[in-house]
């Protein structure tokens, strides 16, 4: 191959317009353009520069020249030229554009000149050029490029996302999602792969791909790349680049803004863009989204609470997207939040419409002990349990064909032959790294060793002398970083800056630091618009939006890095000052990370107010859950204190440290967190209340991470002497202290009217609120600790707190844990559901959620179930398992939702086929949440469920796919009655009626001790009568008829004290009883009955129960066979509606033997 032409000039000396015109006008366009409208000046002297001389090798066509505004100039421009090419203001006010070239074409025939002129500025003129603009780029590296050599892979995700696709949810079941890896060195291709995936989802009209990436200087920001990629989709979304139209968006946003309520203003606060969102939902429903509570904040309610803003938004968005796609780059980078709701979303069992998340990142810098290698091995291991598919693949380098077809795309070339030298020499030189062989193309170029031929019209290149000129090196930064010390001065200075800040960044953010650290020059100012323009020209960065720009590559961005002094701590560090100081406030609230980011790189500096800035910090980060975000943030704050920190700067210092501690307890590190709690409790300068936070975070680890129940009693009752608030005083034992203290409560409660709890009078003393949460510790702790005269004593104080001094958020908490109190031990119900409605009256006065699903779940299930008919409690919990997902009470949120879909659902005889899929659900979800207790619980109802309708070997033997009874190991309490009472009930359904009486004369009232107020007391209590009864009628035994009074008597007790629930039980009880007693016509009367009210209200087991019972009856003691026969069809019809199979096939049968 020849020589190369003449090298380009630097890029420093072109503006935007000349960007596009990189390349030289061939001469046929400039002599068409000047045959029309060219006019050559008669004084005009020619500008020309002498042809250089070449060695034999030359072509004679080459044009040496230099690139002016609108075309090419041969010669060195001269200083004045340089300034006003440097100088991008807006030149349209002159009246005639200036093209001055000299060119020289040398042909075997002779040569031909042509020098200078004035083009006329017209219409006219503009169109041809830019027409000659896009015409031309023959004559350009070409950077838009198709993936190459990585057919392998593009059809191993065409294989993910068809399986997507082709999935068709069954009943409700959830679309299985999609998790793809892909990894392998920087440059390799992965982000380029994505191109291809955007290609794959443009095939379907509702699908989309969201990109989100993460940087090397935003480690410590929390979800950063998952707010860059919603962020980027909600752009858009706003600018119409998606098949949504406006009431789409509206519907989207009422639905999630409606959910999350006040939750949604952390999710704005992380996403602004969703701004955008909460002004449709306020114009469409009035609806205005209010701030998140500050105070007693509980870290795995943050945790919980920003979960479930994530899940919601995301549901909403795969509901209108099919597929939905999540790109997140650098995930080498990711914070720990990011991690764990990249699991979440996985694992979300409630979004049916399913999920694409796609991971990208550096195999060579994720080793065995990253952060983000467990967490792959925790998908890895978690995929077959919650149902997504995972696909991990890496990208090698490439072989030297693709390598060639690379080159050939960038010079516009078809012929294989031609670059196949070229290519051979950056196979070796960049070892096979894409990214590193457009550099390196790139980088010929601008030294001279490629170049494009004017009069060939093709590039030209000597293989030897590149061979010569250049070397072997894996690191593109030196590359990069070469051709970007060739640049001009200011231009570096900017890149310095802008790989400061990392990716995305802010433009404005970039103006007031380039207003105090920029290079300014009066003979050729320059704006940061401008200098941005260029560095896009070059292929450096890329815009977001009209206030952002990201790097195209983050090899670019750690090239940048190397310039000048930006890896310098004073660099960073001046960069992060001149935004603390420059910066409005709420300016610098929106980027506080990128600040304070910038100040803990740089120089250590023991200034107090920027440990207050590092405090912001991490209060931010916590209010989205970034723990680990907040951490680092904390102990940043704490190095940049000075040594008499509790002396000189008290206040700071104690928030510090004790943030620092709820972190570490959120993040499991309890080395450090004790080191927080000595820090603060050695200071003997500081009041209890100063103490509490680190006291609150201490009780946490012991009571719900360590499960210490007895210590967190001791620890909070020592807390409570330090407050002046003592729970028990004097010499009076406890039990008989709690039974005084029980009577005089609620004498004091009965005489305040409900309605006094409409307006009640609210206390802000901050020392009764800390009194309040440490007592309601006490009463969680003595529960499962089985301390029954704390939980009295820790209940009652909380309530006369409330009564003498106001009520506080935890007082409908006390209220209702009160009622339930009533119940068991006196059992009194009106004044226990007085206490209930108090309670829930008293929480609409403050505007937490996370108590108030405590409170609603508490009155609905535990006292409210005993005075009002279960379908309203049903509803009820419903929404309390709403509330405390929004809140981030996942405990609470998952026992209503397990009350919901089993005990209620049972209770009132649902169909059973339509728990299975809930129960299903339901406990993936819990599995997700790590909520044990609620599990299993859930696992034994579902099983129960499954042997009522047949699905297992035994029906009487609770073992099956979703519970093994016999390889159960009970850890509290409730466990084994439980189990005994689901034995109980299928001994009873299956007509095993000894075993189930001599179950209930074993268990008797031991069930209802353990499970006190609950509402499962009455199922089960009036089942035991059923098979009592049964057994009493059949075998005459007394043992049978005096257990089977008491539970008839315990039932009228209810039913005379306005119970709804169990009026069809006390008529069936009172059947079973007259028939017992030989009273046949009143036995008859009352089957009658209450087989119509159990169908009138939908208890469809028991109106099948109430008909086999019945037809027992009529055979016996009626002989009446005909009737009877009726009556077990009418029990095969019921059970049949109830879904119970196996027992109408049992049914049947007898009903065919007879």
């Amino acid at each position: 191959m020849g020589e190369p032409a003449v090298p380009l000039t630097e890029l420093e000396a072109m503006s935007s317009d000349e960007a596009d015109l990189r390349a030289a006008v061939p001469l046929t366009e400039l002599e068409n353009i000047a045959s029309g409208i060219v006019q050559i000046p008669e004084d005009l002297g020619s500008v020309q520069r002498s042809h250089r001389s070449r060695n034999k090798e030359v072509l004679h066509n080459e044009v040496p020249y230099r690139r002016t505004s609108l075309g090419f100039a041969s010669g060195n421009l001269e200083e004045s030229e340089r300034h006003s090419l440097l100088d991008d203001s807006d030149s349209d006010e002159s009246e005639t554009i200036s093209i001055t070239w000299s060119f020289r074409r040398s042909h075997k025939s002779g040569n031909s000149r042509f020098t200078g002129a004035t083009l006329q500025k017209s219409e006219k003129v503009r169109k041809k050029v830019e027409e000659v603009k896009q015409s031309l780029k023959i004559n350009k590296l070409n950077y838009d490029i198709d993936v190459v050599g990585r057919e392998k892979e593009i059809n191993t995700l065409g294989k993910c996302i068809d399986r997507f696709i082709a999935q068709i949810p069954i009943n409700g079941a959830p679309r299985q999602k999609e998790m793809i890896l892909i990894k392998g060195y920087s440059g390799v291709g992965k982000t380029r792969l994505v191109g291809s995936i955007k290609k794959l989802i443009r095939k379907h009209p509702t699908g989309f791909v969201t990109q989100g990436s993460y940087s090397l200087n935003r480690f410590d920001e929390p979800y950063s790349g998952i707010a860059d990629a919603f962020g980027n989709l909600i752009r858009a979304v706003k600018n119409k680049q998606t098949h949504l139209k406006e009431e789409d968006i509206a519907a989207i946003a009422k639905e999630v803004v409606t959910e999350l309520g006040s939750s949604m203003q952390s999710l704005v606060a992380l996403i602004p863009e969703l701004e955008t969102m909460t002004m449709f939902a306020s114009r469409d429903t009035g609806s205005v989204v209010g701030s998140v509570n500050p105070g007693g904040r509980n870290f795995e309610a943050d945790f919980q609470r920003m979960k479930h803003a994530f899940r919601t938004l995301t549901r909403a968005l795969c509901s209108r997207f099919g597929p939905f796609v999540v790109v997140l780059d650098a995930l080498q980078w990711a914070d720990a939040a990011s991690l764990r709701t990249i699991d979440l979303l996985l694992s979300d069992t409630q979004n049916t419409n399913g999920l694409i998340i796609v991971g990208l990142y550096r195999s060579n810098e994720v080793d065995r002990s990253h952060p983000l290698r467990r967490s792959i091995k925790d998908f890895d291991r978690k995929k077959s349990t919650l149902k997504f598919n995972m696909t991990q693949m890496e990208l090698q380098p490439l072989e030297k064909t693709d390598i060639n077809k690379i080159i050939m795309a960038m010079l516009s070339i078809d012929n294989e032959d031609t670059t196949n030298g070229l290519a051979d020499i950056c196979a070796r030189r960049t070892l096979g790294n894409p990214f590193f062989v457009i550099e390196f193309i790139t980088m010929l170029e601008l030294e001279g060793l490629l170049s494009f031929n004017l009069g060939l019209l093709k590039w030209v290149w000597e293989e030897k002398k590149i061979e010569k000129e250049t070397m072997s090196s894996s690191n593109v930064v030196d590359l990069l970083q070469a051709r970007m010390e060739k640049m001009p001065e200011a231009l570096q200075l900017l890149l310095q800056f802008a790989a400061c800040l990392g990716s995305p960044f802010k433009t404005f953010l970039l103006d007031t630091i380039w207003e105090k650290l920029g290079i300014f020059n009066e003979d050729a100012p320059m704006n940061v618009t401008s200098l941005l323009r260029r560095l896009k020209a070059e292929n450096f960065i890329e815009s977001v939006d009209e206030e952002s720009y990201r790097w195209v590559h983050d090899k670019v961005q750690e090239a940048a890095l190397t310039l000048g002094n930006a890896a310098e701590d004073s660099f960073q560090f001046d960069l992060g000052v001149t935004l603390y100081s420059t910066l409005q406030p709420r300016q610098l609230d929106e980027v506080i990370f990128d600040a304070v980011n910038l100040l803990n790189r740089g120089r250590l500096e023991k200034r107090p107010e920027f440990a207050k800035l590092n405090l912001k910090a991490a209060y931010k980060a916590r209010s989205t859950s970034g723990f680990q975000s907040a951490a680092t943030y904390v102990k940043a704050g704490i190095r940049q204190l000075p040594e008499n920190m509790w002396r000189t700067n008290r206040d700071l210092t104690l928030k510090l440290f004790s943030l620092g501690a709820e972190m570490e307890v959120a993040l499991g590190n309890d080395h450090v967190m004790e080191e927080y709690i000595e820090e603060v409790l050695s200071q003997a300068d500081l009041s209890s209340m100063d103490k509490l936070p680190v006291y609150i975070a201490k009780s946490v680890k012991l009571c719900n991470v360590d499960l210490k129940h007895q210590a967190t009693i001791d620890l909070c009752l020592t807390v409570l002497k330090e407050l002046g608030s003592p729970l028990s005083t004097g010499v009076m034992p406890l039990p008989a202290k709690a039974t005084y203290t029980l009577i005089k409560t609620v004498k004091a409660a009965k005489k305040r009217p409900i309605s006094s709890y409409e307006r009640p009078k609210v206390t802000n003393d901050k020392k009764l609120r800390a009194v309040m949460l440490f007592l309601s510790r006490i009463f969680y702790a003595s529960y499962f600790n089985s301390n029954q005269s704390l939980l009295l004593l820790s209940a009652c104080k909380m309530v006369n707190i409330s009564l003498e001094h106001g009520v506080s958020p935890l007082s409908g908490q006390a209220f209702a844990s009160l009622g339930m109190i009533v119940i068991s031990v006196m059992g009194d119900y009106k004044t226990s559901t007085d206490l209930a409605q108090a309670a829930l009256l008293i929480q609409k006065s403050f505007r937490t959620k996370h108590t108030e699903c405590q409170t609603i779940f508490l009155a609905q299930t535990y006292i409210l179930c005993w005075t009002q008919p279960f379908q309203s409690c049903h509803h009820a919990v419903e929404a309390a398992h709403s509330l405390g997902m929004r809140s981030g009470n996942i405990e609470y949120a998952m026992w209503s939702l397990n009350v919901y879909h089993c005990f209620y659902s049972y209770a009132m005889g649902k169909p059973l086929a339509t728990l299975e899929a809930p129960c299903e659900r339901m406990i993936s979800q819990m599995v997700d949440l790590r909520q044990n207790d609620q599990v299993i619980n859930s696992s034994k109802w579902w099983q129960f469920f499954l042997n009522l309708i047949g699905r297992c070997d035994d029906p009487l033997v609770l073992k099956g796919p979703a519970f093994n009874v016999e390889e159960f190991e009970p850890t509290v309490p409730n466990h084994l009655p439980i189990i005994r009472h689901f034995e109980s009930e299928l001994y009873l359904f299956y007509g095993d009626y000894q075993r189930a009486a001599d179950s209930a004369l074993e268990r008797e009232k031991d069930f209802e001790k353990i499970f006190s107020s609950h509402g499962i007391v009455m199922i089960e209590c009036f089942h035991r009568g059923v098979a009592l009864y049964a057994m009493a009628r059949k075998s005459k035994n007394r043992k049978y008829k005096t257990a089977a009074a008491k539970v008839r008597k315990t039932v009228k007790r209810w039913s005379n004290n306005g119970n709804p629930n169990v009026k069809h039980y006390d008529s069936f009880l009172s059947a079973e009883h007259a028939a017992l007693t030989h009273d046949f016509d009143k036995a008859e009367v009352q089957y009658k009955q209450s087989i119509k009210q159990a169908a009138r209200t939908g208890h469809l087991h028991h109106a099948g129960l109430f008909n086999e019972r019945y037809a027992d009856f009529l055979k016996i003691e009626r002989k009446d066979p005909e009737e009877a026969n009726y009556r077990i069809s009418e029990a095969i019809r019921w059970y049949g509606e109830w879904g119970a199979l196996l027992k109408v096939d049992m049914l049947q049968k007898t009903l065919f033997e007879e």
